[in-house]
């Protein structure tokens, strides 16, 4: 085992449409808690565990008093948003279906 997990939470924060032949996809970026490491799912932080997609969701995060200003493209109510707070299934997929999804 590389290290204790137990407790650790994983949240998606965003997903970026890459239209880059050398790197056409869908990547997501989530942050682990309670350490705050960020991670993306493209092949650049695959090998080299940083690319420009972790780069861009710090800046916004650090620029917005460490919270990540999320954009939605519908409205959500309240109470979804409480009830996807509790699991990270469930706030995966409240950001899948009411997220914006960035094409870099």
């Amino acid at each position: 085992m590389i290290g204790d997990t137990q407790g650790m939470v994983t949240r998606l924060l965003q997903i970026f449409l890459s239209k880059e032949a050398a790197n056409l996809g869908v990547f997501e970026v989530s942050i682990t808690a309670p350490d705050g490491v960020l991670v993306c799912t493209c092949p650049g932080y695959m090998a080299r565990a940083a690319c420009r997609h972790v780069k861009l969701v710090k800046a916004r995060i650090e620029g917005n008093d460490g919270t990540y200003p999320w954009s939605v493209n519908h409205k959500i109510s309240q109470t979804e948003v409480d009830e996807a707070r509790l699991h990270e299934d469930t706030f995966r997929r409240m950001v899948v279906e009411y997220g914006q999804i960035e094409v870099l």
